[in-house]
């Protein structure tokens, strides 16, 4: 496991085998894995400037309070950002990207294949991209209100993640669900995300006990359990969403799935 800085001036760093720490400080530092570099290292490059990962090195933490930007490769990356303003881009691989807990606007991009995406205010924008993505809410103490959020402001997410926090009660709405899902694929196989019916599904984990989640409707519109539904993931239950008329199953047009044991309130 090598700590490589080289200092100020350009650098060509190169690691090995194990877990490697590289330290960027010039726009024209270059990084390596050598060609001893193991499948299963997490290397890491901390850097001051804008950087892209280059092939075999994981992990990317950006440092200090400038407004620079981070971008992974073809791997399961992790992206820390600095506290100054930053867009994370995830790119291929199942990628996690933190904004970091700042007062900054901070963009989350995740890219293709299946991201996480660290929420931390609603100043940040969380576009999950391709594939099933996850945004991680299970920071929050107490109750996010996704209604009242700007539409472009969490897009492209199939799954919101409470699982693992202090407690956090969450607001839906049918808009919520139908702004961030990926493409629909009616067959469920291949499109992103989960679909009944040809319709968006958004699931929501989190903890029995402790999580709560209100599905808000209005006018005509409402939301009822689908107790009876076939085809239900083990341990979820499906809701859905009808905007009216006298035939609701012509009318359904969002689900949502919730973790059993996490408490459901339809409004």
């Amino acid at each position: 496991n090598d700590v490589i800085d080289g200092g100020a001036g350009a650098d060509v760093m190169v690691g090995g085998d194990g877990n490697d720490t590289y330290t960027v400080d010039n726009a024209a530092d270059l990084v390596f894995e050598g060609s001893g570099g193991s499948s299963g290292s997490a290397d890491l490059v901390n850097s001051s400037l804008s950087f892209t990962l280059g092939n075999s090195i994981e992990n990317l933490t950006l440092t200090g309070a400038g407004d620079i930007d981070g971008t992974g490769n073809g791997s399961d990356n992790i992206i820390n950002g600095s506290t100054g303003s930053n867009t994370l881009t995830g790119g291929n691989g199942d990628d996690t990207l933190d904004g970091g807990n700042d007062a900054v606007a901070d963009i989350l991009n995740g890219g293709n294949d299946d991201d996480t995406l660290i929420w931390h205010g609603s100043v940040d924008t969380y576009n999950g991209g391709d594939d099933t993505d996850t945004l991680d809410v299970s920071g929050v103490v107490g109750s996010l209100d996704f209604t009242v959020l700007a539409d472009t402001t969490v897009t492209r997410i199939e799954t919101i993640k409470l699982t693992g926090g202090s407690g956090t009660a969450i607001t839906l709405d049918a808009g919520d669900v139908l702004d961030s899902d990926d493409d629909i694929n009616p067959s469920g196989g291949t499109g992103g995300g989960n679909t009944y019916g040809g319709r968006p599904v958004l699931t929501v984990d989190g903890d029995a006990g402790s999580d709560s989640v209100t599905l808000s409707s209005g006018g005509s519109d409402t939301w009822f359990s689908a107790s009876g539904a076939g085809g239900v993931p083990s341990g979820y239950a499906l809701y859905v969403h009808v905007t009216g008329g006298s035939n609701p199953a012509d009318n359904e047009d969002a689900y949502v799935l919730v973790k059993t044991g996490v408490t459901v309130t339809l409004n």
